[in-house]
């Protein structure tokens, strides 16, 4: 069975005033939106890359590829 992960994709600006602890904080605790992932799911948090969002996809295409080669999962 594949690993299932839950990926957090922030606003630049936000993060640049934001330290995300209430998010992981909720992920670890499976508190609110996370109560219903199973306790075997990681997390794992990154920016959107600047305005307009062009490093997202570069970003997820890099989190894909690490994935694939360090777990042997697929898209």
């Amino acid at each position: 069975m594949d690993p299932k992960y839950a990926v957090l994709i922030q606003c630049q600006i936000a993060k640049n005033r934001c330290s995300g602890f209430a998010c992981t904080n909720a992920f670890y605790n499976r508190d609110e939106m996370f109560k219903d992932y199973p306790p075997s799911t990681k997390y794992i948090a990154f920016t959107c890359g600047g305005c307009c969002g062009k490093g997202t996809a570069a970003k997820l295409e890099h989190f894909t590829k690490k994935l694939a080669k360090a777990e042997g999962c697929q898209k």
